[in-house]
């Protein structure tokens, strides 16, 4: 079903789906670690059910669209890679026109994720380039059919990526799981849980192997052993050890599932925070708040005047007020601005995209 590298993943708004705690369960188990769906038995003695129980409750739940694929996130800075920001205001623009401009976007092999919000920004886009040389021209090449269209736009560069997470820890926060069974049996793979990827690490030299490791994962994180071992002519053993490299040496930073959370009840925004003059410790105070923070997806740290990017999931305004409220009440000298913006559609999710 997800078995193609380079494949775009789309999610958008839709009807709540009901599901149990046994599924909510497993659904936070994967959250952690998608490649346990390997393992059934290991997820059925976390969860309390047999494993063919669980191969079909995991079923049900790609079948429903609550989990659209499973993806390995990568430390691309480690592999000479950078990503940025792209945040477009858009005038006098027809759908037609717009749809075309989004479909440019989703072919460009440098995309890696495109989403259309509601806010002071219409669409939000990733370039993944290997210098800002290659990013500028990149930039100036998907706007120079669509230029007369653009009012605004601003960049920036992810400096620090302090959270990524594919489902908020509040949706955990009372199913009593037993969190040192899921990090012992997890394979690969250490615990995640608040997961800091260092993007001050210098790129390190990887093999041919390595590469097509990462390309087949990158898009489809719970391709078996044996299937890897045949498309890449090396044993499993082999593929297993490989792996377990790129986990220790931090390139390959989890497996997770893509997850709907529309479809849990959750809406998403975009944050931006601008500071004020801050001290160092100050700053590393706010970011180490935001990435324990229960409801936020991802934190980043970047290079323009909004000096964090956050996605947050929430339920409903009232949620997302007392969040932005609690921001305010905590940091009221530190913060400067703060500018929210509604995520309607994601258009594309790609990991490691073709470049």
């Amino acid at each position: 079903m997800f078995d193609f590298p380079g494949k775009t993943t789309e999610i958008d708004y839709t009807e709540d789906v009901k599901i149990d705690l046994k599924a909510k369960k497993i659904l936070s188990v994967l959250s952690r670690n998608c490649r346990l769906k390997l393992t059934p038995t290991q997820i059925g003695n976390i969860v309390g059910l047999s494993k063919e129980v669980i191969h079909h409750r995991i079923k049900n739940l790609e079948n429903n669209g609550l989990i659209r694929g499973y993806y390995t996130a990568v430390n691309l800075r480690k592999i000479g890679l950078q990503v940025y920001i792209v945040f477009l205001e858009l005038q006098n623009i027809s759908q037609s026109r717009e749809t075309k401009l989004v479909n440019k976007l989703i072919k460009h092999p440098a995309t890696h994720y495109i989403t259309y919000c509601l806010g002071k920004y219409d669409i939000v886009f990733d370039i993944i380039a290997k210098s800002i040389d290659d990013f500028d021209e990149i930039l100036r090449n998907i706007f120079q059919e669509f230029g007369r269209y653009i009012k605004s736009y601003e960049t920036t560069t992810i400096l620090d990526v302090l959270k990524y997470v594919s489902l908020v820890e509040s949706f955990s926060r009372n199913l009593d799981l037993k969190k040192e069974k899921l990090i012992n049996v997890s394979p690969f793979i250490k615990d995640l849980t608040n997961l800091k990827i260092d993007y001050k690490e210098t790129k390190i030299n990887l093999d041919e192997k390595d590469f097509q490791i990462l390309g087949l994962l990158a898009n489809n994180a719970t391709l078996q052993l044996k299937q890897l071992a045949e498309k890449i002519n090396l044993s499993s053993d082999a593929i297993k050890y490989r792996i377990k490299g790129l986990v220790k040496q931090n390139v390959i930073l989890g497996f997770y599932p893509i997850i709907n959370m529309s479809m849990l009840g959750y809406h998403n925004y975009g944050i931006l925070l601008e500071l004020n003059n801050t001290t160092f410790e100050e700053k590393e105070k706010i970011l180490n708040n935001l990435a324990f923070h229960p409801d936020v997806v991802f934190c980043l740290k970047t290079s323009s005047h909004y000096e964090i990017i956050l996605n947050v999931a929430v339920k409903n305004n009232l949620h997302l007020y007392k969040l932005i409220n609690d921001l305010k009440e905590k940091f009221p000298r530190q913060i400067k601005k703060i500018e929210t913006f509604l995520i309607i559609k994601d258009h594309k999710i790609a990991f490691l995209p073709s470049l």
